[in-house]
């Protein structure tokens, strides 16, 4: 990896950290000046707690196939790095989506529309980063994934996330 390259996957990890952090700051002061709790109920944290118990599963699962198929097939499709992040992001994804469809990844009283606008600008933001990235030849280098797809891997989670919500709010709608 350049030394160019390397610097400017660091800051825009920063930046991207920064940028993330920034703006659970400014909903978190929202919520609290308009008087919103982040409390859930006792069947939410129930049911939260297993969704983090399945999102484990599939990363310690993920990881395990993994490191099978490198040990045993001396197969690396992927740098370290790489396969790290791919296997948070499936956590990450098993959790919200697990939740979600079992109404408990928003607190009581809870509104989506905040989730959605976010989720669509860091789809939208991700995947075109990711096509530039495709373009620029990044993302497969010597026969392995890079770092470079972990911009398509954040645009697919939320995607998936994106899409549990509005399937739950269409399920809600329906049955009222």
């Amino acid at each position: 990896m350049s030394e160019n390259r390397s610097a400017g996957l660091v800051l825009g990890m920063v930046v991207g950290v920064a940028a993330g952090l920034l703006l659970y700051a400014v909903y978190r002061r929202f919520a609290r000046e308009r008087g919103r709790s982040e409390e859930f109920d006792e069947r939410q944290q129930l049911l939260r707690g297993y969704a983090f118990q399945h999102a484990f599963i599939a990363m310690l699962i993920y990881s395990l196939v993994y490191l099978f198929m490198e040990l045993a097939f001396d197969l690396s499709v992927m740098e370290g790095g790489t396969a790290l992040m791919i296997g948070t992001f499936l956590g990450l994804t098993v959790f919200a989506v697990e939740s979600i469809l079992r109404d408990a990844f928003f607190a009581l009283n809870g509104r989506p529309v905040g989730y959605i606008i976010l989720l669509v600008f860091v789809v939208a933001s991700n995947a075109v980063s990711g096509i530039m990235r495709i373009k620029a030849g990044d993302v497969v280098v010597n026969g392995k994934l890079t770092s470079a797809c972990i911009n398509l891997v954040t645009a697919a989670a939320f995607l998936v996330v994106l899409i549990a919500i509005l399937v739950h709010m269409r399920r809600g709608d329906d049955s009222e």
